[in-house]
């Protein structure tokens, strides 16, 4: 699984890119699910935690 952080203007996402989907989320000003594709709610969550460890 891939996961990196870019800065746009005052919103921070950060993709998260695998097999079996892809996820972004919004880290800043505050962590939010912004869109995903073919993942599980239990993906979710581990992708989630993943990008708040960074």
């Amino acid at each position: 699984m891939n996961c990196k952080k870019l800065t746009i203007q005052d919103l921070t996402p950060a993709f998260c890119v695998s097999p079996e989907g892809e996820a972004k989320f919004w880290i800043e000003p505050a962590m939010a699910l912004a869109d995903d594709v073919y993942l599980n709610k239990r993906q979710l969550l581990r992708r989630q935690k993943i990008v708040e460890k960074k």
